[in-house]
């Protein structure tokens, strides 16, 4: 390259390509180009006031490549000071967005404790908002209950006289030898008539063998649990009155065989509030019970007749008769003549 020759970088340089570039190597063309152009502002200026400097002259042609220089100086100054002003546009507008970025976080961590406060409160409110409901229906309930009880209060003497009763009934049993299972025991026979039964059987001992609700209403389930097993008091319930009445008998159940005879066999039926029973005893002892396989009978003109498939039954008074003196006709057990058992349930008894 010669002396009237100045080489200036005229490619414009990308904002990708610097930022790829090191800090120093940009300032360092930096200072060159600024070298560049003082030389040709000098020389400019010499060649316009003087002509000591040889490869500078004023002809047409020199004047036409000195501008042509100068602007093409210019130009690279202009796109390099565009591109320097422009990164460090971004550069500020990244410091100032990471200082602001800092002091929003800085804030955001002096908020935290306080939000957690806040979370914390507001997750013990809810709590005890729904504390608050649970109490009020705790509270609800306990008022209903509070209502429920109150004309239970007022009976609650004849309840403790009525247990201190069965107490006494209890112990009464125990005294005089009369021994049963309590889970087995139905409720359908008030104790003294218990106690009654067994005096008039002679056993005190009263294992179930038969409860219609439990194993069945069927003649398969009775005969099942009751064929062999003697003797035994059967205890039936009316549904139509809620009266309870049945029979004892020495004579084992069998699914045939027609009558039997029995001189130990008697009916019996409990009144209405279950304070006293009527024992009715054998009058014709060969029809005192009958076998048959779809039925629980005793007496020859069906004193006590139960179906066990069907539940209806019958008394036609014929075969017994009462000990007190009293009526025995064919409502005299159950109320009615015709009725439907709602229980059936047989003890063995020794």
């Amino acid at each position: 390259m010669d002396d009237n020759s100045i080489a200036i970088p005229n490619e414009e340089i990308e904002l990708t390509e610097l930022g790829n570039k090191n800090i120093s190597k940009i300032e360092c063309i930096h200072s060159k180009r600024e070298n560049l152009i003082n030389q040709i502002v000098y020389r400019v200026k010499n060649d316009e006031t003087s002509t000591t400097i040889p490869q500078f002259s004023i002809d047409q042609s020199n004047q036409s490549t000195k501008c042509s220089s100068i602007i093409d100086s210019w130009k690279c100054t202009w796109q390099f000071n565009k591109i320097m002003d422009r990164r460090a546009s971004k550069f500020n507008y990244s410091i100032n967005n990471y200082s602001d970025l800092v002091t929003l976080n800085n804030n955001m961590m002096q908020l935290i404790p306080e939000y957690r406060d806040l979370w914390d409160a507001k997750v013990i409110i809810e709590a005890g908002k729904t504390m608050k409901k649970n109490l009020q229906a705790i509270s609800f309930c306990l008022n209903e209950i509070e209502k429920l009880f109150e004309p239970l209060q007022s009976q609650l003497p004849q309840y403790m006289n009525k247990i201190n009763s069965i107490n006494n009934e209890f112990k009464l049993l125990s005294d005089n030898g009369v021994f049963f299972n309590l889970i087995t025991l139905n409720s359908v026979l008030s104790l003294s008539s218990i106690e009654k039964l067994s005096e008039w059987s002679k056993r005190k001992t009263w294992n179930l063998v038969y409860d219609a609700k439990k194993h069945g209403f069927t003649p398969k389930d009775f005969y099942e649990h009751c064929s062999g097993k003697a003797p035994t008091i059967t205890i039936i319930k009316a549904q139509e009155t809620g009266l309870v009445f049945g029979g004892f008998t020495s004579v084992p159940w069998q699914s045939s065989g027609g009558y039997k005879t029995d001189e130990t066999a008697f009916l019996f039926s409990q009144n209405h509030d279950c304070s006293s029973i009527r024992k009715f005893e054998i009058a014709q002892s060969q029809y005192a019970v009958y076998h048959h396989g779809e039925s629980i009978r005793f007496g020859g003109g069906n004193d006590i007749s139960c179906n066990v498939t069907t539940k209806a039954g019958t008394c036609r008074a014929h075969s017994y008769k009462a000990i007190d003196g009293g009526e025995y006709t064919h409502t005299t057990l159950a109320g009615v003549d015709n009725w439907t058992a709602s229980e059936v349930i047989v003890y063995q008894v020794e």
